[in-house]
């Protein structure tokens, strides 16, 4: 019965990951090209090719390559024992999910929230609960509050963590110190993890950036890795701290996990070791981004006098928008009806708000854009998404 239970979990996981685009209706080849142009920093690449010429190619200690975790403790401001390196911040989040997650266990997320968490907390039998955010998307700290005096009351307070994803994915918010704090001192006065997601924490745009340990007084488990700011997504290196925690207890699940699977990526973690210190791409690539992001939103400005009104908050950080479109009309008959559709008739992939569980009124349909490609790309797709809405 077990067995079948976590294959019921695992089947409505899967199902919820799918954003609702149908399958077969794209099609790349190794070796096309893509239309974002970020390339991985010559000097990371060389250190790859030294540590594969060096023979690091062999298993690793579970937890992480000493010297690594050494570097990581410098930029997380912890313990190396702190850390635990993983593939990707994806696996990390899902060791600490199958390590803390019981049935009828609850985790609080933001919405919009990246369809991971969701997912990964329903997959290890646990129910994701959601707290509102604000109109420049901030959490709310109102709700916040609400959702955990409504779990002691109906569950006996099976709530254990609060998820932060700052900078936020959807939405390309940074969330304000003074917000971090709240949550961290609600969390810790209802015995409650802060998980703190910190991926795209070098993508910041003219915005104090504050780590959430640095505000922490009880236990925070932040999660980073090298897929985003350092352009190395395939490398499979993340990592997560585990600070200000009473026992071992969680630390220690997580690393019978880890050793079940042996390691992460052996040279890439030797690679890493030089290369993380190593931040010279980082002014080049958010003066990019933030040229980028400015061009999108003069784009969405300018569809207003063709009588589109769309409306976006201004993006802090990452590479991402949370923009709406009013649809007063009733042209389309979800957000995710209105994003095949672009995808049918301009040619132009964008995802629809409530594949990250975030459901607006009627009238407004949300979708989140990418601003990684090209301006003269961003401006052919706006172009295209206008031109198709008018036609409508």
């Amino acid at each position: 019965m077990k067995m079948l239970k976590r294959l019921e979990n695992i089947k409505y996981a899967i199902r919820d990951l799918d954003v609702g685009v149908p399958k077969g209706t794209i099609k790349l080849n190794i070796g096309d090209p893509l239309i974002f142009d970020f390339k991985i920093p010559k000097n990371i690449e060389n250190e790859m090719k030294k540590a594969i010429s060096n023979g690091y190619n062999f298993y690793a200690p579970s937890e992480g390559v000493k010297e690594l975790r050494e570097k990581i403790a410098k930029k997380e401001q912890c313990k190396p024992e702190d850390i635990i390196v993983t593939a990707g911040t994806s696996e990390a989040v899902n060791f600490l999910f199958a390590s803390l997650v019981e049935h009828g266990t609850q985790i609080l997320l933001p919405s919009p929230c990246y369809p991971q968490y969701p997912s990964l907390v329903k997959l290890w039998g646990g129910t994701p609960i959601f707290y509102d955010c604000d109109e420049n998307w901030q959490p709310n700290i109102h709700d916040i509050k609400k959702k955990i005096k409504q779990s002691k009351s109906w569950t006996g307070n099976k709530m254990k963590a609060i998820v932060i994803i700052n900078p936020n994915n959807p939405t390309g918010v940074v969330y304000d110190e003074s917000i971090l704090r709240e949550i961290c001192d609600i969390a810790y006065e209802n015995d409650m993890i802060v998980i703190s997601d910190e991926i795209y924490c070098d993508l910041v745009f003219g915005k104090q950036f504050v780590p959430t340990s640095s505000v922490a007084r009880g236990p925070v488990v932040t999660l980073n890795g090298v897929s985003k700011c350092y352009l190395a997504p395939g490398w499979r290196i993340g990592w997560m701290t585990l600070q200000n925690f009473k026992d071992d207890i969680l630390k220690e699940s997580i690393l019978k996990l880890c050793r079940l699977r042996l390691c992460a990526n052996t040279p890439a973690q030797y690679a890493m070791v030089k290369a993380l210190e190593d931040k010279r791409h980082m002014d080049k690539i958010k003066a990019e981004l933030i040229a980028r992001r400015d061009f999108m939103m003069k784009k969405f400005e300018e569809l207003k006098s063709d009588g589109i009104n769309i409306n976006c908050v201004k993006p802090d950080g990452a590479f991402y928008a949370f923009p709406y479109i009013e649809d007063k009309k009733g042209k389309w008959k979800s957000d995710l009806d209105m994003v095949l559709k672009i995808r049918d008739n301009a040619h132009v992939l964008v995802v629809h708000g409530s594949g990250f569980d975030y459901h607006s009124s009627p009238d407004k349909k949300y979708f989140r854009m990418v601003f990684l490609p090209p301006e003269k790309i961003l401006n052919e797709a706006i172009d295209r998404i206008r031109n198709y809405i008018k036609s409508v």
